[in-house]
């Protein structure tokens, strides 16, 4: 018996050890599983927050070096100066799950090669400069309106269908030239550029709703001037009746070699140049300039090593400026960066390119549709250049108007809040309200919920305070009109003979003079004396700003709305 329930003991030990064991293992098991989880949340945490992206990675066969304009249309649209069928340039689109696809490779003879401009024409058709002006329908059949102009930074398109470019070097004109190409193929030189007054080598051009050309030159202007001696550029115009006249002459001290040229809805005209803004002969670092209707000239931010020769620029609906430098950033590297100017003095880097799989040497940017920014460069996994996306994570905040707009003392009044995000924004907001004037009982403002995401509404309620009655109130000994006012009443009732059928209303009397009594003296003794009550919130119009605030304190913006006390 006693070997039996050793026997049995034993085996109880050994089944709780393999027990045990398993515990142990599923407990590994457990913590193993959960330090994956952890992992994965990290990834998708991090996944969430990117903010930069390789859309796409040429290899050669499918393009090699992304040309200086890329265009928005339903897909990002550009070409290439080499790869292909015949290694002679490419034009591409690329969709935004980064699927490339090859709209026409350039045979470098009859058709061109090398191309560097492109335009989505509002026939759905493309045009662009490769050693020719070309047009490229919807089914990749290209059509060349001229067989040969030199390189053009972009081309731009009038109401009337006629391009309009700039051949910057070679034997035609000496110093570059100003073209217009109508849409039988017909050439015209609207300007061939001297070398010296008017500059030399155009660069990009914009052009208004009247049929004026806008440009810059990369030099001319001032022999002598700035790092290459051969003049620091001008900005240009030229009307429509192929008149040019110099707007501004750069000297070095406010920029050398602009590269860039913007105008915005009023007329005013925005670039960059590749040098200057320290010193006339300086080969740092570069800036952004402004020139106005009235031809006064601004330098808006000078940049430093950190963003070094801006080669793009793009300015959105707010004022902020967007750009890509080809040098600066890393030392190791000097690959370039992307930055971000806001107008009022703050220039930030957004994105500092390494050489490695995200490329080098940015040289072109666009906003596309939704805020974000679309651009390409050198280098790459493949070294042949890719197109790279950077998420401008964002948030604008509204509200709706204040129901009712007027309210009396004491009333309220609510509107609905809505954090709209862009760039694929989705981070929580918190938001806070204030009122303006803010007098003693002013209305009082409140936010549920206080911390909200995009698509989850908040409300805002602004409360009001009523006015208060008056009231009586007393003062003095109040316990001896307590004690003696009713005992006199009473005396004087009874003083006075009552029948008996009398007595108990008299006593009811007496009570309700004593209960009054009383009352009165505890509110304070003294015959009764009246108070004043309180005013509500004063009339008048009230201003109620919103502020919301992103988790990480990096994103805040505000809105206002108005309610009125009568």
């Amino acid at each position: 018996m006693v070997e039996l329930e050793g026997a049995q003991m034993k085996a109880r030990i050994n089944s709780a050890r393999v027990l045990s064991g398993r515990v142990i293992s599923n407990r590994q098991r457990c913590a193993s599983l959960a330090s994956a989880l952890v992992l994965l949340l990290i990834a998708a945490t991090s996944a969430q927050t990117q903010t930069f992206t390789t859309l796409y990675s040429f290899s050669g066969p499918d393009g090699n070096g992304p040309a200086v304009h890329l265009f928005q249309g339903p897909d990002v649209l550009g070409t290439t100066v080499g790869g292909g069928s015949a290694n002679c340039g490419t034009i591409f689109k690329l969709d935004d799950t980064g699927t490339q696809t090859v709209l026409h490779s350039f045979d470098c003879g009859t058709g061109g090669a090398g191309p560097n401009s492109l335009l989505l024409e509002k026939t759905g058709s493309l045009a662009g400069t490769a050693g020719v002006v070309f047009e490229l329908n919807s089914t990749g059949q290209e059509n060349v309106l001229y067989s040969y102009v030199s390189s053009s930074r972009n081309l731009v398109q009038d109401a009337a269908g006629n391009f309009y470019g700039a051949a910057a070097v070679g034997a035609y004109p000496a110093f570059g030239g100003i073209f217009k190409v109508d849409a039988s193929g017909v050439l015209t030189v609207l300007h061939s550029f001297s070398g010296d007054a008017d500059g030399r080598y155009p660069g990009q051009l914009v052009l208004d709703a009247n049929g004026n050309l806008y440009g810059v030159t990369y030099a001319g202007g001032a022999a002598g001037c700035g790092y290459t001696q051969i003049g620091c550029g001008v900005v240009f115009k030229i009307d429509a009746h192929g008149l040019l006249t110099v707007l501004h002459r750069f000297t070095g001290f406010d920029g050398e070699g602009p590269t860039t040229l913007l105008r915005d809805a009023g007329g005013n005209l925005y670039g960059s140049t590749y040098y200057g803004g320290r010193n006339s002969n300086s080969s740092c670092c570069g800036l952004i300039f402004k020139l106005d209707l009235s031809g006064n000239y601004n330098v808006l931010d000078l940049l430093t090593g950190a963003a070094d020769h801006p080669v793009s620029l793009v300015r959105d609906a707010s004022g902020n400026f967007y750009g890509t430098t080809q040098l600066g950033g890393d030392p190791n590297c000097n690959c370039g960066v992307l930055f971000k100017f806001d107008g009022s003095g703050n220039q930030t880097v957004l994105y500092t390119f390494t050489g490695g799989a995200d490329g080098a040497s940015p040289n072109s940017l666009l906003q596309d549709a939704t805020g974000n920014l679309v651009g390409a460069n050198t280098g790459g996994a493949h070294g042949a250049g890719t197109v790279f996306k950077f998420f401008l994570l964002d948030f604008s905040l509204s509200a709706s108007a204040l129901t009712p707009s007027t309210v009396s003392p004491g009333g309220s009044s609510s509107s609905i809040l809505d954090v709209t995000p862009s760039g694929g924004f989705n981070d929580s907001v918190a938001l806070t309200c204030s009122v303006q004037p803010a007098p003693t009982r002013a209305p009082q403002c409140s936010i549920s919920p206080g911390s909200v995401t995009s698509g989850t509404p908040a409300t805002l309620t602004v409360t009001t305070t009523a006015p208060t009655r008056a009231f009586l109130s007393t003062s003095g000994s109040g316990l001896f009109y307590a004690l003696w006012l009713p005992l006199i009443g009473c005396v004087a009732i009874r003083g006075c003979g009552p029948k008996p059928s009398r007595r108990a209303a008299l006593m009811l009397g007496c009570a309700l003079i004593t209960g009054l009594t009383f009352h009165t003296a505890c509110g304070g003794g003294s015959p009764l004396s009246s108070r004043a009550g309180t005013p509500g919130t004063p009339a008048g119009t009230y201003t109620v700003s919103i502020t919301g605030t992103d988790a990480s304190g990096s994103l805040q913006h505000s809105t206002t709305t108005t309610v009125t006390v009568q």
